[in-house]
């Protein structure tokens, strides 16, 4: 999910549908088909709709999961598209693989087991749609503790997950600050929002926007 919608939305440790205790390790999720979640991304500057995405587990094959999505968009005047479905592979773990001139990278969204004060650091790169510049993404990650987060799908026992960097795409172009923040739910298999922000090389804010998990329905 992660790479589908933020720079493509992205997949957010059950070990059961009970929520963990506050001090025990979270371990990364046991997906399984018909897993499905529904999540509407807004743009933060405006407060307007910009997609909603359900995302279905139609298979499970070792450390990978085939996934359908059904997306729909809105225009600036809420007016919604419907697009056709379409099927994906992601990484179970909830990791998000990047490819830039025929080289992988990965961002590691979750570092598993997950516990509050956990931390990691992780490069990946992106090409850039149409042209041949990467951008490359250095970043910090941290588990910054437990929250109780409300949302459409009910109120929700969350690890929240910070990760701070920078995005460079070289040519001289400057590095832009970036960070996004994941509130993941052990019991749901997977984050209820996300939050990213940009900020351009001269200190300009950029992109505003955030998800949040409307509907779920996951096996135990």
């Amino acid at each position: 999910m992660f790479a589908a919608y933020s720079a493509g939305m992205l997949l957010a440790a059950a070990m059961a549908v009970s929520s963990p205790s506050m001090g025990q390790a979270v371990e990364a999720p046991k997906l399984a088909s018909g897993d499905t979640w529904r999540y509407r991304t807004t743009d933060q500057w405006s407060g307007r709709a910009k997609s909603e995405s359900m995302f279905t587990v139609v298979g499970v094959m070792g450390e990978y999961v085939r996934m359908e999505v059904e997306t729909r968009t809105f225009a600036t005047n809420g007016q919604p598209t419907l697009n056709a479905p379409f099927e994906m592979t992601s990484r179970a773990n909830l990791d998000t693989v990047h490819m830039a001139n025929g080289k992988p990278s990965t961002r590691i969204n979750f570092a598993w087991p997950l516990f509050p004060g956990k931390r990691w650091n992780y490069e990946y790169a992106v090409s850039v749609p149409g042209s041949t510049l990467v951008t490359t993404f250095r970043m910090a990650a941290e588990v910054t503790g437990w929250e109780d987060v409300s949302t459409s799908a009910g109120k929700l026992k969350t690890l929240k997950v910070v990760h701070t960097g920078t995005a460079d795409a070289g040519a001289g172009m400057g590095a832009s600050k970036t960070s996004w923040t994941s509130w993941y739910a052990p019991e749901v298999k997977n984050y209820v929002r996300y939050q990213m922000e940009v900020t351009g090389p001269d200190g300009a804010p950029g992109l505003r926007e955030s998800s949040e998990l409307m509907t779920v329905r996951v096996q135990p």
